[in-house]
């Protein structure tokens, strides 16, 4: 048994390759910079039917972070291969839990900071199945627009 928190969960990932990831406990910020290949991994899980696996090479991104949550932008080598034949799943692991300090969690001694409680352990990791893919973002943020339009009965023009 371990004193962790519960790390983080990968609240969605859309079309465009857009990840949500939210916090169990609010973190103490860096820069986006400091969420890169040597903090996180992540992977790709191919779906048992997809033989052709240089079809799915990606790199990413972090778009977006707060003490609550993160986003990370996958960019798809080859989109529409991406859950072409089954559902391809993604695996997001830390690498570098240095990185998610829980915030408010310093230990002072003589007004220095002796460390932090940390998010997670290193190697923790989450897998969620990965969308279809579309293959131009523009197209694919302009779809959503309009689906979340329809589905709150709002208007829009073109």
């Amino acid at each position: 048994m371990n004193n962790w928190p519960s790390g983080f969960n990968i609240s969605n990932i859309d079309e465009n390759g857009l990840i949500k990831i939210k916090f169990s406990e609010e973190i103490k910020l860096v820069p986006l910079e400091a969420i890169n290949s040597e903090s996180m991994e992540i992977l790709i899980i191919p779906n048992p039917e997809m033989t052709i696996l240089s079809k799915l090479d990606f790199t990413f991104n972090c778009t977006n972070l707060t003490s609550k949550s993160m986003e990370i932008q996958l960019f798809f080598e080859f989109p529409n291969y991406i859950s072409y034949l089954g559902l391809d799943q993604i695996k997001i692991k830390v690498l570098n839990p240095f990185i998610f300090k829980i915030k408010g969690t310093e230990q002072l001694s003589d007004n220095k900071c002796l460390g932090y409680t940390l998010l997670s352990p290193t190697f923790y990791s989450q897998i969620k199945s990965i969308p279809r893919q579309m293959e131009n973002i523009s197209i694919g943020k302009a779809l959503n627009t309009i689906g979340t339009s329809l589905k709150n009965n709002t208007q829009f023009a073109f």
